[in-house]
């Protein structure tokens, strides 16, 4: 995982994994705007 996504987390045991992850649509010129800490269920 990207440092930058890290610091998005709240708990740092508790992260998705990349197969079902949630990806955001990346805002224009903000790197790595496209994670959130979220699963599909």
């Amino acid at each position: 995982m990207k440092e930058a996504n890290e610091l998005k987390n709240s708990y740092k045991k508790m992260i998705p994994y990349d197969y079902n992850r949630v990806v955001l649509e990346a805002l224009p010129g903000v790197p790595d705007s496209d994670y959130i800490n979220a699963s599909f269920i």
